[in-house]
């Protein structure tokens, strides 16, 4: 894998682009190759593809890199409800065991 630093909305975060992203930009740049009907072609039509294809793959990785980092502050506000929830649910248990008629 390949870790990318991003900065986003002002909060510093790492994307990671997996070997299976790297391969599909390659193929786009092959594609793009193949339509404009092999080598040369010019010059800055030819780099268009590809920095496109890049363009593409790294808005990708960005908002994979937002999904991820609002998965995982979604994950660690569910794990403080549920160790809340623990705390709440031993203390009901523990009055109901002293209650004991």
């Amino acid at each position: 894998m390949f870790v990318v630093g991003v900065e986003a909305a002002g909060k510093a975060w790492k994307s990671v682009a997996t070997r299976h992203d790297l391969l599909a930009v390659k193929e786009k740049e092959r594609e793009t190759k193949g339509k404009r009907g092999g080598k040369g072609g010019g010059g800055a039509s030819s780099t268009d593809g590809s920095g496109n294809a890049f363009t593409q793959a790294r808005q990708k990785l960005d908002k994979r890199g937002e999904d991820l980092s609002r998965i995982e502050e979604q994950t660690e506000k569910l794990a403080t409800d549920a160790d809340d929830f623990a705390s709440v649910a031993e203390r009901l248990a523990e009055k109901y065991r002293k209650k004991r008629f």
